[in-house]
């Protein structure tokens, strides 16, 4: 079979009442696995889940584990008449530079999977457009990782869901995976939320276990003695019923991004008559926070302005 670690997440937790030994390989991607839910899988059912990485725009499929000798911390390597190597990309300039194995970078694929360009409605009729996404053949993913001098795939994040505090760099996997491990949670998303002095730190948004009840403040605590580095443990853990999801089934990052700043700015702005009707609105998948006008207009702008966010008076 196939899914998303959503998917295996939750088979994790239901008791195994029929016979699954026709279950020889559980292939698993669309997102990362955090090892907890591929050691619950595992327990539950005797069988290991194998990973796999592609996207939609690569055919779905092109690199996959080896069950017989996986190779830890690795999706597996590249899939016959595929190329796959990890990129600089100068934000300046939008060049690439290659790298090195082992170095990380922007993770790009080339080869006949790979998609020719997006179909776009426009004025004179249905357009292809590359998006930006595809150069000379390959395909920018947008994640970040390194191809080791054995083709081995190794990821570090999204790009677009790296949490920068104080400039350094946060991997929400390392939260998430420390989260994972406490027994009483289901599901983790954690995202970066506005910060006047860090730009923003780290905050996670947790689903529990079906009958358990745990205090956020618990998990904080919690967070903070699993998390690999201190500045990745989370400033606020916030109990939610469940982690929005993808059509698919991947973490919805942009809702819980979303929610964050509504926090942020709401209590920026508490003890001002206007903190309980901010909001934070998705514009083109970026988050806008939304002030409704008041006497107290020029507070707000003097609050507002000390966050890296966007935001407008309404």
């Amino acid at each position: 079979m196939s899914g998303v670690p959503t998917v295996y997440a939750a088979l994790a937790q239901v008791p195994v009442d029929a016979d699954i030994s026709s279950l020889q390989l559980p292939i698993v991607g669309a997102a990362p696995l955090p090892p907890a839910v591929s050691d619950a899988f595992r327990a539950r059912t005797g069988v290991a889940l194998c990973e796999g990485y592609g996207l939609t725009e690569g055919t779905c499929a092109s690199a996959r584990s080896w069950p017989d000798a996986p190779r830890a911390g690795t999706l597996g390597q590249r899939l016959p008449y595929q190329e796959v190597r990890a990129v600089a990309i100068d934000e300046a300039t939008g060049d690439w530079t290659f790298l090195e194995a082992g170095e990380v970078g922007t993770i790009v694929l080339r080869g006949p999977n790979i998609f020719a360009g997006y179909l776009v409605r426009g004025e004179s009729g249905t357009e292809l457009h590359a998006d930006g996404k595809l150069r000379d053949g390959w395909l920018d993913t947008g994640d970040l990782g390194a191809v080791d001098d054995e083709g081995f795939i190794r990821l570090a994040g999204r790009a677009k869901d790296l949490i920068i505090r104080g400039g350094h760099n946060i991997d929400p996997a390392t939260i998430e995976d420390a989260l994972l491990e406490h027994p009483a949670v289901a599901a983790v998303g954690a995202v970066g939320r506005p910060d006047v002095h860090a730009g923003e730190v780290p905050m996670a948004f947790v689903a529990l276990t079906p009958g358990v009840t745990v205090e956020a403040a618990e998990l904080e605590a919690w967070a903070a003695d699993h998390v690999p580095e201190r500045a990745a443990a989370p400033r606020h853990v916030e109990i939610i019923e469940e982690i929005p999801l993808t059509a698919v089934g991947k973490p919805y990052k942009p809702e819980l991004r979303r929610r964050a700043a509504e926090q942020a700015a709401r209590d920026a702005l508490a003890g001002t008559a206007v903190h309980d009707r901010v909001r934070a609105e998705l514009v083109h998948g970026t988050v806008e926070i939304v002030v409704p006008h008041s006497p107290e207009d020029e507070t707000v702008r003097t609050v507002l302005s000390a966050y890296a966010c966007t935001w407008r008076l309404v």
